[in-house]
């Protein structure tokens, strides 16, 4: 079965209001208990802000037994009325991650079943070698003993540890290796198809028995899988015999290759040894895991299921040798392939390209991308778009937001935030985002994309170098990435060639490689090592036929692992063109001649940062461009003698325009630009079509950017430095995350971070009996005139807890409303016992944990990941938050730090709100730990000279601001219709909107749920690369290599609007 028919010619009506085909698919995070109407409720809402659906992801918290009887009852009831709200309900396999345990059913039937990897200890020969031998095969894990004498090709496989020690010339050895099988208990053997249709018997079938008639098109398209991987060099009971059959030898005697490095300097026939046992060891596990997805992906395709998903360490070769011996021949199967890219910052160009390519190669229409994950709580509208874009301009074109959570009570605030959903502030304008993102990808699967390049992927080189030492594999890396960035420098696009799809999919026609339904006319190969037989016989064809092959860097040596004389031949004539370094490829691969780019600003560097993807339609080219660097705008150009037609699709508000071949088309750091290049009368054709749909954009005038771009300078500037009106959407907030503590009547503790008390309550390994006492100051003033009505307190689970505020009990039952967006934060009113000076709020109960929580919270380990990403927490000691109509006023002063962010002291008080507010910075005013929407107005009267000059048609009246320092705004002038904005120019053209010399500017600002949630007490202030140990002072992998992570300080990030001003330009 393959992935649902998209259209292949454009439409119109789809560009303006793309369906749920190609809308986003959001990570749904099932993280509580899971109650029908609010499933319902929550489909509504993401019918409302424009997805197109979602994954129903399992995490951890839930409070719904897994793949019970009412857990596939919250699967029917949301697939349900998704269909009803005309969205997409995806399963997805498995409670947490990775996929492939079946919430532990899977790895529980036994070793057999479990994950296993090699290890290998080095033993030198010494005078205690016997001593040493014998310790190691105490190990239960101890599997074989491996040696070789110096300058032998092979390792012998020693049962003996006397023999070891012996000085017989027969047994005679200068290095051995012990190795160890591994076993994680907790993870399945990714390469034993045992295990793989145990999974498949315990998850796939279980839905398709409950739900299996509405699978497909009747209502669930199909299914996540997600990071799928072996750990190391995997092991599996049947490798042994599977390699003796392949290869006639047995698998121990390659191990020792397997385990330790080739030195420099080793003789040839032991390097073509060592190579020769990599390459086949790899080989065999390769499609060993490929068979594992072989089965899954046949089984959808019998129950009508599309399979879509991600590996584990797709981002580089060395990850990819880590877990899966290269992803490319992974996404062959699945119809909708994926990727998942984590954090703000890309890490190399291979993880969208090859997941891409592979979809190119084999008609696959989608390529989808978990994103977003780990990028914290204040992640922009802005930043989304760049991190999104520069996925989609690399061939990737569906978006899977990581994460909207059920709930952020507890433990899930903390997930790997943030949480894109309706816990944020700007949840009502995401809906522009998603029309944005949706016809973006209703675009790029139309017609054909044609990169006319194919860079031949060296993971075979790195089967060959990956030894103990990952230096040569990263080398490797390094060397793919440069390539990459010169070819893209040149505006040009190509894919990668995995040379067993291309063994399957290649052929050459013309003067071109096909492979699958692409043609290349160029090929280049970089620092491979060896080639498939298969691909060099296509590449002796292609030349043959006139194609061109490109040698950077070092030459291929080895064929199918084995060395090969005519192979060296070959790429020393003059078959291929050899380039020492990929920076000469320019020489041979032409640059975009569409337009000439330049730069406003002494470097050149930002043309390097434009890419391009190009792609086919019936008599039209369409071209897709992103400035994905930080720095310097760039200028295109096209060529006065170009006679093509030029339009401009926008995909902000869904309109197609002509493009004023005169102007400079300006990108600064962020944008793009996509464009439908008319250039047969087909092409022509097709427009008039077009026209008859489509909402028509004519540039009547000039936009803002291009009337700065011709005018010398704005004729006044009108700076707007006095202070705002405003209104709050929600109430000030207080996060309060340190308590005194203690236990069964204990001493009292001095105040301590919450998250450390629940581990020191997790740590007594039993249940407790424990009070909490938080306080927090009033200012005296402030209660003279504060309504006592407004102040609430929101506490999760409230019901677990007896609450008290000086000494009132304050009952669960009289919570009116919830906090933000989130049914979790029920909100108590504390009106009537709340003081000046010093307030208490004391709480009491029973802590208390499941067993695994007491026996695997706080452990470190990568195989335990399928059990921590699950455990669910019966009781959480979480900060709690004071609501009301005041300001919070820290103990310190505040000092600046990067990213836009402050640190201060604690502890806080509480004080009178301003009357009004500077909008440069809004937090140090007393907004500290908001979380709502800000609605600033400032009321002004232009001049006569003013409104002369808008009257004539002479000038137009803008709006400016220097800095944007929210996730998105409204703005709207004399009381229209709201402008928001969530990126672009920091100008707004208001002139149409002014009716007199009174000027109402409102502007509304969306923050985001950081201040409120944190982290606030990372060292590194406002951290990009966010996940659960942030939060806290423990180190995880997120900031692997740190030393130390907490502080005591605070730390909030500035909301506001900075160097706002009005501009009168000349038109």
């Amino acid at each position: 079965m393959k992935a649902k028919h998209v259209q292949s010619e454009f439409e119109p009506s789809i560009f303006q209001n793309p369906p749920a085909t190609y809308r986003s698919l959001p990570f749904w995070s099932w993280n509580d208990k899971l109650e029908p109407d609010e499933l319902r409720r929550q489909i509504g809402e993401m019918k409302r802000a424009g997805l197109g659906g979602f994954f129903m992801h399992t995490r951890q918290g839930l409070g719904t037994p897994y793949m019970g009887e009412e857990f596939l009852d919250a699967v029917e009831i949301s697939a349900e009325e998704a269909k009803a709200q005309g969205l997409e309900a995806w399963c997805y396999d498995e409670n947490g991650w990775p996929s492939g345990t079946a919430n532990g059913v899977v790895p529980a039937l036994g070793a057999n079943y479990q994950q296993k990897s090699l290890e290998g200890v080095k033993v030198t020969r010494q005078d205690d070698a016997e001593q040493q031998i014998d310790v190691y095969r105490q190990d239960p894990d101890f599997m074989c003993m491996l040696v070789r004498g110096a300058g032998e090709s092979q390792w012998r496989v020693q049962e003996d540890s006397q023999a070891l020690a012996g000085e017989s010339s027969l047994l005679a050895w200068d290095e051995g290796i012990a190795v160890m099988c591994r076993v994680n208990p907790y993870y399945i053997d990714i390469l034993s198809a045992k295990a793989m249709e145990a999974f498949l018997q315990a998850c796939h079938e279980v839905y398709f028995d409950r739900m299996g008639e509405s699978f497909g098109a009747k209502g669930i398209p199909g299914i996540f899988t997600d990071e799928f991987k072996f750990s190391g060099i995997p092991w599996s009971v049947d490798l042994d015999i599977a390699y003796r059959e392949r290869y006639g030898d047995t698998l121990l005697n390659a191990l020792g290759w397997l385990l330790t490095e080739v030195e420099e300097g080793t003789p040839s026939e032991v390097l073509d040894a060592a190579y020769l046992a990599r390459y086949r060891y790899w080989h065999l596990a390769s499609e060993k895991f490929q068979a594992s997805v072989r089965l899954v992906a046949d089984w959808c395709e019998t129950h009508n299921w599309q399979l879509t998903g991600h590996f584990m360490g797709e981002d580089t070769l060395a990850e990819q040798m880590q877990y899966t011996a290269g992803v490319m021949p992974l996404y062959e199967r699945m119809h909708m392939p994926g990727i998942d890219m984590l954090g703000r910052t890309p890490r190399s160009v291979l993880l969208p390209k090859q997941a891409a390519s592979v979809a190119r190669q084999l008609g696959k229409p989608f390529v989808i991308t978990e994103t977003f994950g780990c990028c914290g709580w204040n992640l922009s509208f802005r930043e989304m778009k760049r991190i999104a874009e520069w996925q989609f301009v690399l061939g990737v074109n569906r978006l899977c937001p990581h994460l909207q959570s059920y709930s952020i009570r507890g433990v899930r605030k903390r997930d790997y935030p943030p949480s894109l959903y309706v816990q944020q502030p700007w949840w009502d304008v995401y809906r522009q985002f998603n029309d944005y993102f949706g016809r973006l990808t209703y675009l790029l699967t139309l017609g054909k994309a044609v990169p006319g390049i194919l860079v031949l992927h060296p993971i075979r080189t790195a089967w060959l170098q990956h030894g103990a030492k990952k230096e040569a594999v990263e080398h490797l890396q390094d060397r793919m990435d440069e390539l990459a960035s010169v070819l893209l420098g040149l505006q040009r696009d190509f894919d990668y060639g995995d040379e067993g799809l291309m063994g399957k999919y290649g052929d050459t026609r013309d003067g071109l490689l096909l492979v699958g339904s692409q043609e290349y006319d160029t090929i280049i190969i970089s620092d491979s090592l060896t080639l498939e037989a298969s691909t060099f016989e296509l590449l002796k064809q292609f030349t043959a036929a006139g194609g061109k092959v490109i040698l950077a860097g070092e030459m291929p040596r080895y064929l199918s692992g084995e060395r090969c004389d005519e192979l060296t031949a070959w790429f020393s004539s003059d078959e291929a063109v050899r380039i020492t370094e990929s920076s000469r490829i320019g020489e041979h691969v032409q640059v975009r001649r569409d337009w000439v780019s330049s730069v406003e600003g002494a470097s050149s560097d930002a043309i390097r940062k434009l890419y391009v993807q190009e792609r086919r339609l019936p008599g039209m080219t369409m071209l897709f461009a992103v400035h994905t660097g930080d720095a310097e705008s760039i200028a295109l150009q096209i060529h006065k003698e170009d006679n093509r037609r030029w339009l401009e699709l926008d995909l902000e508000n869904g309109t197609i325009g002509e493009v004023d071949a005169r102007l400079p088309i300006k990108l600064s750091p962020g944008d793009s630009k996509l464009f439908m290049v008319v250039d047969s009368e087909e092409g022509i054709a097709e427009l008039d079509l077009w026209s008859a749909g489509a909402s028509r954009q004519q540039p009547s005038q000039p936009t803002v950017e291009n009337l700065f771009s011709t005018a010398t300078a704005p004729q006044e500037t009108i700076n707007i430095d006095a202070p705002w009106d405003y209104q709050l959407s929600a109430p000030n907030a207080l996060t309060l995350d340190y308590a005194s503590f203690r236990i069964d009547d204990g001493d009292w503790s001095v105040p301590t971070y919450v998250l450390n008390i629940q581990e020191h309550c997790i740590a007594m390994q039993r249940p407790v009996h424990i009070e909490l006492e938080f306080t927090f100051e009033i200012d005296a003033e402030l209660m003279l005139h504060t309504d006592r009505s407004l102040w609430k307190i929101a506490v999760e689970r409230p019901e677990q807890w007896e609450l008290r505020v000086n000494g009132q009990l304050v009952r669960a039952e009289e919570a009116d409303g919830w906090y933000g967006g989130d049914r979790s934060f029920p909100m108590l009113p504390i009106g009537e016992y709340i003081q000046a000076g010093q307030n208490r709020v004391r709480m009491s109960g029973h802590f208390y944990c499941n067993e695994e929580v007491y026996r695997f919270f706080g452990v470190a380990g990568a195989n335990l990941a399928p059990i921590r990403n699950k455990l669910f927490f019966d009781v959480e000691i979480e900060s709690i938050y004071v609501l009301g109509p005041f300001a919070v006023k820290p103990q310190g002063g505040w000092e600046h730090t990067e990213r836009d962010a402050l640190w201060t002291e604690g502890p806080f008080t509480l004080t009178t709100l301003p009357e009004q507010l500077q909008l440069a910075d809004t937090t140090k005013q007393g907004l500290v730990f908001y979380g709502g929407a800000i609605a600033a107005e400032q009321t002004m009267t232009l001049s006569e000279q003013v409104l002369l000059s808008l009257r004539d048609a002479r000038s137009r009246l803008v709006l400016q601001w220097d800095a944007m320092r929210c996730p998105a705004m409204n703005i709207s002038i004399n009381g229209g219709s709201a402008k928001t904005i969530l990126w672009g120019t920091q100008q707004l053209d208001i002139t149409d909107e002014i009716e007199g010399e009174q000027l109402l500017l409102q502007i509304e600002l969306l923050t985001s749920g950081r201040n409120t949630f944190g982290p606030h007490h990372h060292l590194k202030g406002e951290v990009t690369f966010v996940g659960p140990t942030s939060f806290t002072d423990k180190i995880g992998w997120v900031d692997a290599g740190a030393d130390k992570i907490w502080t005591d300080r605070y730390c909030f990030v500035i909301f506001g609007l900075l160097g706002v001003q009005l501009l009168l330009i000349p038109s």
